[in-house]
């Protein structure tokens, strides 16, 4: 079953010491992009969260939000990174060499400062962070996966209903197109006629005229195409992987067979459902945008 690319999902995971909680949400997108935010301190498990990621779906583009809590029964040893300290500290004296800034660094000024205390977690810990990040992620993924279904069949439906309507208007073509020879012969009987003003006229002729007509502007090797790429689309529909890309492809061909559908025959009646079918294939191609 196709899937859609819009989801929202999120899953939690804690044991003792620590408690994830990530969110993740997901809309159309023609390749795959992940977008991280992440506590700094936690940084390092950014590629293992991307990775998953990767492994979960092919296309779309992904907001994934963490979210790292200390039980309360725990306390969290922090060190202190003396040599960005120390380039904070070098790089206001400086400021104050140059600018006329009046007063001094105090400790609630250091407390502000971004990365100078960071949590000290030993390798047992960023284990179990590791494990946690994981079994949480997969929560996220299992029901944004449900939310991308639920909204992919919804889109089944109505592509499927679509389809339908792109065969009713190319059997219509194939019937009328049956007709146009006959059309073209007493169009061209007649107009023959008028001009010989009561001249035999050569049969022969004008059913070799006809057979010429038919030839140039016989369309059924496209009609069967066309069809062909419907089934195809359909089976693609009900395929349990991603087939977003095999749909945009098989919408151009389509639009390529109309198109060249219209080149060949100048009928009123063909070019009517003509506008229909592209009508119906750029909203088509709309919603497929969304599938994953």
């Amino acid at each position: 079953m196709a899937l859609s690319m819009t989801g929202f999902g999120r899953g939690t995971a804690e044991n003792a010491k620590f408690q994830i909680s990530i969110e993740l949400k997901s809309v159309n997108h023609r390749f795959l992009e992940t977008n991280i935010r992440i506590p700094r301190t936690y940084n390092w498990l950014e590629d293992k969260l991307r990775q998953q990621l990767q492994n979960s779906f092919s296309r779309g583009k992904f907001d994934l939000l963490v979210q790292v809590l200390l039980q309360k029964e725990e306390t969290q040893k922090v060190r202190i990174n003396f040599p960005l300290l120390e380039g904070y500290i070098n790089g206001i004296n400086e400021i104050k060499k140059i600018f006329p800034v009046e007063g001094e660094l105090r400790l609630e000024h250091i407390l502000s400062l971004d990365g100078v205390f960071l949590p000290e977690n030993d390798d047992e810990d960023m284990e179990q962070l590791a494990i946690l990040s994981a079994q949480a992620l997969s929560g996220a993924i299992e029901e944004l996966r449900q939310m991308r279904v639920a909204e992919g069949s919804t889109l089944v439906r109505d592509l499927t209903a679509r389809l339908d309507k792109l065969n009713e208007e190319m059997q219509s073509i194939s019937a009328r197109a049956a007709e146009l020879p006959g059309l073209y012969r007493e169009k061209l009987q007649k107009r023959i006629k008028e001009l010989l003003d009561g001249t035999p006229v050569d049969e022969n002729r004008i059913a070799l005229e006809v057979v010429l007509f038919t030839d140039r502007s016989s369309i059924d090797e496209e009609i069967t195409r066309f069809l062909s790429h419907i089934q195809q689309f359909r089976e693609a529909l009900n395929r349990n992987e991603p087939v977003g890309r095999r749909l945009d492809f098989l919408i151009q061909e389509m639009n390529r067979e109309v198109n060249t559908i219209g080149s060949k025959t100048n009928d009123l009646g063909i070019s009517d459902h003509i506008v229909e079918i592209k009508t119906e294939l750029e909203k088509i191609r709309e919603q497929i945008q969304n599938i994953e």
